[in-house]
């Protein structure tokens, strides 16, 4: 756990420059939590379990240019990461 502590405070120093608003508040969330382990709010087993929980959270973008976008449909992503159709009201 200090391991990957360290490596994430030097990995993390200027990410907000080039790395997605997601992936910058994800970082937040997990030195928010180190932080609070070292002020003894959190322990080891708890801050492990606040990991776990962050590991279900996924979030996936792509840029799409807006002048060109053409929807075909909506899809969701299932716990077993596979896509499933969203059923779509048809309004006649």
């Amino acid at each position: 756990m200090v391991a990957f502590e360290r490596w994430l405070a030097e990995h993390a120093r200027h990410m907000h420059v080039d790395s997605s608003p997601d992936a910058v508040d994800l970082v937040s969330v997990i030195q928010s939590l180190f932080s609070e382990r070292d002020d003894d709010i959190h322990s080891d087993s708890d801050l492990r379990r606040e990991f776990s929980s962050l590991l279900n959270n996924i979030v996936v973008s792509d840029p799409v240019d807006l002048q060109e976008y053409r929807p075909v449909g909506r899809f969701v992503a299932s716990a077993v990461n596979q896509f499933l159709p969203v059923p779509q009201r048809v309004i006649v």
